[in-house]
């Protein structure tokens, strides 16, 4: 496959009049050839002038957070927050996300020439020169996302240079492929606002004995043993010679009540009392339950009046 080389800059001022518009969006978009599939090999970003604030004696970096994306479709912010700050672009674990980094400087602004920007990307500096992932869009779209603190004074102003460096690489596919793929980033593109995707875990200190009652009693559960005489009552004697013995269901249904039997730890599953382990449930002749068994399921009733509408349509009671 080709590889496909991308350098592109943003340079713009960022203006943020009052506090109510303390995020702002700087895009630019990469043309590409249709009909293609493109994976996404290499990715780095250059500051050529960081972040700062102009207009004032003293220039200090800027004064919040700043998230570098790169996706395949029109950047769509999301309704979670970002280090404290709203509107943050979609997580890095969206397949729609070909590169993130989150940049931010000190708590309390430094002049620019010496602030410490900290810094986190996905994928990390190692695996960025090395990624594989596939995108079907002819275009990409390059977003820094500027997340102002709240500011005594306004307007604030911000600039800032920054180059980047991509490479792809490229195939022709199916026109099917091509458009299952454009319809897949649009629809991914469409569901992000909100993700939650964990479960809060409850009572964390015994999670062992919820999931693993091994666990919490150092070993394995002790097991009821089925005794001879319970054995020749309770399978079929299959000698030539002899007579089979045979079970209700009723005494069935008793076998597998009894093997169902729930016990506290450390005790034995299944009923000690009647010598019934819980692996005998295993054994029981397909259909056989513990309780009664319906006569019958409900009859099956149609609509038979040739004077309404829906004749011979299954009616539910």
């Amino acid at each position: 496959m080709p590889i496909i080389e991308v350098r592109e800059s943003l340079t713009n001022d960022i203006i943020f009049e009052n506090d109510q518009e303390r995020t702002q969006v700087v895009t630019q978009k990469v043309n590409l050839k249709s009909g293609m599939q493109r994976n996404m090999l290499q990715m780095d970003y250059f500051w050529d002038s960081l972040p700062s604030q102009i207009g004032v004696p003293v220039q200090l970096n800027f004064d919040g957070t700043i998230e570098l994306i790169v996706t395949p479709t029109p950047l769509i912010l999301t309704g979670m927050n970002v280090d404290g700050q709203p509107n943050a672009a979609p997580n890095a674990s969206s397949d729609n996300v070909l590169y993130k980094a989150i940049i931010s400087g000190p708590i309390i602004p430094e002049l620019v020439a010496s602030a410490p920007f900290n810094q986190r990307q996905f994928p990390s500096q190692f695996l960025a020169t090395q990624s594989n992932f596939p995108f079907f869009h002819p275009h990409v779209y390059i977003n820094l996302v500027f997340h102002l603190k709240e500011q005594k004074n306004y307007p604030y102003v911000s600039r800032s240079r920054c180059s980047f460096y991509m490479s792809f690489a490229e195939k022709k596919i199916s026109s099917l492929k091509y458009g299952l793929g454009l319809i897949r980033e649009f629809s991914n593109s469409q569901t992000e606002r909100i993700t939650a995707n964990g479960r809060l875990l409850q009572r964390p200190l015994e999670l062992a004995g919820q999931y693993s009652p091994l666990y919490t009693w150092g070993g394995a559960r002790p097991e009821i043993m089925i005794s001879g005489q319970a054995l020749t009552q309770y399978f079929l004697s299959q000698s030539g010679q002899e007579a089979e013995t045979m079970n209700t269901s009723a005494q069935l249904r008793t076998f597998a009540a009894q093997s169902r039997t729930m016990v506290p730890n450390p005790d034995a599953f299944g009923d000690a009392a009647a010598g019934m382990p819980y692996w005998i449930r295993d054994l029981l002749p397909l259909g056989v339950i513990s309780g009664a068994i319906r006569a019958q399921r409900p009859p099956r009733v149609t609509q038979d009046d040739p004077t309404l509408p829906g004749l011979g349509n299954v009616v539910c009671v």
